[in-house]
This record gives structure tokens, sequence and C-alpha cells, in this order.
């Protein structure tokens, strides 16, 4: 009977790479526990008026993902080279989310074009960086796959869009609820998968920041996961 290979103990940089993401992690999640936790007390003290358009947590939203674009446009900057034409398609698109959540906002201020203007700049944007930058684009985004801000990303995006539409769907809830349906419960569960999604997605940016060094660029520090 042969003896198996020795496995090598844990080096100093997959220690810190366990102990950085395990904080990070534990960190999302009470994030995202907190705000759970804070429904009740929102009801109470706002209503559900605060699940509207123009109300904190629409605005809560907007910030998440200006924040998304935020990290990924740090991450195009500080590493053009390697990651930086799909971090500059993802910072475009997370703008892109901005405009269209703040709908209402632009449809009033500028009814002619509403936030369609703006959304196809951003689009037109999108196109213009994956032309200029198609020689590198799919190796980036082949890399984007195995990372960990892909999967969180992912997961964001179909908790705020495919769930938060589909099980927030008026119809469904009225053949739930009867008589009893109302319009305000309904946009509440909409409005809060959403947020969720949209704090995923956030999180994405920021676990991407970190895997590709951009951290240790900035802090000076030698580079880990």
């Amino acid at each position: 009977m042969s003896e198996g290979k020795q496995v090598p103990p844990l080096t100093s940089a997959e220690r810190v790479t366990i102990i950085s993401v395990s904080i990070r992690l534990s960190i999302y999640t009470a994030m995202i526990t907190a705000f759970a936790l804070s429904l009740k007390a929102i009801i109470i003290h706002e209503g559900l008026d605060a699940f509207y358009e123009g109300h904190w947590v629409e605005n809560l939203q907007m910030l998440l993902l200006a924040l998304t674009a935020v990290f990924y446009a740090a991450v195009a900057n500080l590493s053009a080279k390697d990651h930086g034409v799909l971090a500059k398609v993802m910072a475009l698109l997370a703008a892109f989310a901005v405009i269209r959540e703040g709908d209402a906002f632009w449809d009033r201020v500028m009814p002619a074009v509403g936030w369609e203007l703006f959304g196809t700049l951003i689009f037109l944007g999108i196109v213009y960086v994956v032309v200029q930058g198609r020689q590198h684009f799919p190796k980036q985004v082949a890399t984007f796959m195995g990372m960990r801000g892909m999967t969180l990303a992912w997961a964001g995006f179909m908790v705020a869009i495919p769930l938060a539409q589909i099980v927030a769907h008026g119809p469904l809830f009225q053949l739930i609820m009867g008589a009893e349906y109302m319009n305000t419960f309904k946009r509440m569960i909409e409005e809060t998968l959403e947020l969720v999604g949209y704090m995923m997605i956030f999180f994405s940016s920021v676990e991407h920041f970190y895997q590709t060094g951009c951290w240790q660029r900035v802090t000076g520090q030698n580079r880990s996961s």
C-alpha cells in the first residue's frame, strides 16, 4: 500500500486570503442581515412610502450602484492592462443602472427625452469601449468568469432582476391575496429584493477591487487575494 503524498502547509499568502475573504464575506452577510432586520423599523417610522420612488430605499439603491461604478472605474484605472476594458464596461453598466433607477427624476426634469437620452449615451459608450479594446476584452471576460466578483455580480443580478420582477408581480400577488391585495405590499417586496441584489452587485465590485490587486496598489502592500 503506497503512502499518499504529503500536502504542503498553507503559505502566508493563502492564510491572508482565507482571513481577508472571510472577513469581507462576514461583513457582506452582516449588512444584508441588518437591512432585513431593519424592515420592521422602517415600516413603523417611515411607512410603506419609504419603498416608493424618490424615497430613501430607492436612493440607497442608486448609491450602491454609483459606488459599484466607482470601484469598477478604479479597477479600470489601476489595473488597465489586465482588467481595464472589462472594468470599464462594468462601471458603465452600473452607471446605466443608476440612470434607469432614477428614471422618474429624469422624466420630470427632461420630459422631452427622459432617462433614455443618458441611457443611450452610456450604451454607446459601452459599445465604443468594447470595440476599442476588442483584442483584450475576450481574455478579460474569461478571467472575470473565474473570479469572486463575477459570482457575486451574477447572483445579485438574478435577485434584483428576474427574482424581484417575477416574485413581485402584480397579478401573482392578486392571485395570492385576492380581495386583500395591496400594491404597496407588492412594491415593498420588489424594492427589498432589488436592494439586496444591488448590495450583492456592489460587493462584487469590492471583491474585484481586491482580487485584481488594486487594494494592494493603493496601500502599497504585497498583492494577495
